[in-house]
């Protein structure tokens, strides 16, 4: 969404529309599409940060003519990857690869590679805004120069498939799981009478390369029983119809889906666990909803709030049990206010009951400021003295809620005084 106003509500709902047509329903109906309505609020000042590399990058797989890079970033961005057999920098290393879709974990597939050879890389992103390894770069985007060194061998092996579970079902909804090896899309196929591969009536798939698979199936009919095979296919194509193995495609497995509509909300369960890096300016939050997956949302902001007063918030789409949500770009010497919620396949969420453990309740959080956090622009004693007395100034405000632009103006003339005048007091001592 774009053009949008600052610092304003909006209101939305999303649905989707297949290749025969059937789309969103004006009344709305048990399939959720349109999806229930949400909110969120821009924020006042515009982006200018990049995303944050979170973790070192991995070469999840390689191959002697390819290798698949992965990483994650705090925001939704593309995926760039700039290597070669020698450099050292982004602009020194003269191939590369990229993917335009906007995402949080990365993976980017490089082609065309020569056996038994050694190749450097970097990786970067770029969000909507622009921001990334050319404009604001953060210091982990562009990551630092790595390496790896391709194999003697093509890579001729499916994906092995392990720990297959219909891990929930609904009415309308069954959840499937498992696990590979290496890094592989995600298919499931289904209907209403046992079968082969490719013999099914329906299927599910998901093309992002992964080895923690979950699938969710929607529009099944209530109290009917279904049979299911799921497979897994690589970069290189290997799968369920190209060398496959005896775990890929899996066997076939069952599920009964449940007679009655589905009507609760994912329950949060225990204490929402915050853990702040103040250096980084980002806090992680995790939950757990044991009694059904559903998606992941924070909102938060620094006064305490309802549910749908807060001014930020942070989601994960996927369909989990365990919850974790990143918050970055905080402010220092700031207090945090924030709620957990989860909604689940069915689109009950917290609003299907009042009295529920959904939203969580308000938990709070400090970020602190430090060395990392809030470095010095200048070696310049007046100006750090300057920019020292602002910081304290601006706690002073937050906290006693006054007119922040004049407190500010006399505190840090005030500053600017003491400033000169411990100047001029180092300068007379060594004058003498």
């Amino acid at each position: 969404l774009t053009n949008l106003g600052r610092q304003t509500q909006y209101y939305f709902r999303v649905g989707s529309t297949d290749s025969s047509g059937n789309g969103p329903s004006l009344e709305g109906d048990e399939t959720n599409n349109p999806f229930s309505e949400d909110t969120f609020i821009t924020e006042l000042i515009p982006d200018e940060t990049a995303p944050r590399i979170l973790e070192e990058p991995e070469v999840a797989a390689v191959d002697a003519i390819s290798a698949i890079i992965t990483w994650e970033t705090n925001e939704p961005s593309n995926s760039l990857v700039q290597y070669g057999t020698s450099g050292s920098s982004w602009t020194t290393l003269t191939s590369s690869a990229s993917d335009g879709n906007m995402v949080e974990s990365h993976s980017v597939t490089l082609t065309g590679l020569t056996a038994n050879t050694t190749y450097y890389y970097m990786v970067g992103s770029q969000d909507a805004n622009g921001n990334g390894p050319f404009v604001n770069n953060d210091s982990t985007n562009p990551w630092v120069v790595k390496s790896f060194r391709t194999t003697n061998s093509i890579d001729t092996a499916a994906p092995v498939i392990s720990n297959v579970q219909m891990t929930f079902a609904t009415d309308t909804t069954a959840l499937i799981t498992w696990t590979t090896d290496e890094p592989s899309n995600s298919m499931v196929q289904y209907g209403l009478a046992e079968g082969v591969w490719n013999g099914y009536d329906y299927a599910e798939y998901d093309a992002e390369m992964l080895t923690e698979h979950s699938t969710t199936i929607t529009n099944l009919q209530p109290g009917t029983r279904y049979y299911f095979r799921i497979g897994s296919t690589d970069a290189k194509g290997n799968g369920p119809t190209h060398n496959s193995n005896p775990t890929n495609p899996s066997d076939q497995g069952q599920f009964t889906t449940h007679v009655f509509p589905d009507t609760e909300a994912p329950q949060i369960s225990g204490d929402v666990n915050i853990v702040v890096n103040s250096a980084e300016r980002t806090a992680i939050v995790t939950w757990q909803t044991p009694d059904e997956p559903g998606n992941s949302q924070v909102r938060y902001d620094t006064s305490s709030r309802n549910w749908a007063e807060y001014s930020f918030a942070e989601n994960d789409a996927e369909m989990v049990y365990n919850h974790k949500v990143v918050l970055t770009n905080l402010q220092v010497n700031t207090f945090y206010y924030l709620r957990a919620s989860s909604t689940d396949a069915s689109g009950n969420n917290h609003a299907s009951a009042p009295a529920d453990l959904n939203p969580s309740n308000e938990y709070n959080f400090y970020v602190e400021r430090t060395a990392e956090s809030t470095k010095k622009s200048t070696d310049d004693p007046i100006e750090a003295i300057q920019e020292e007395l602002e910081e304290i100034a601006t706690c002073f405000i937050h906290s006693a809620r006054y007119d922040i632009p004049t407190i500010k103006i006399v505190l840090l003339a005030v500053g600017m005084l003491i400033g000169v005048f411990s100047l001029w007091v180092v300068s007379a001592r060594r004058g003498r």
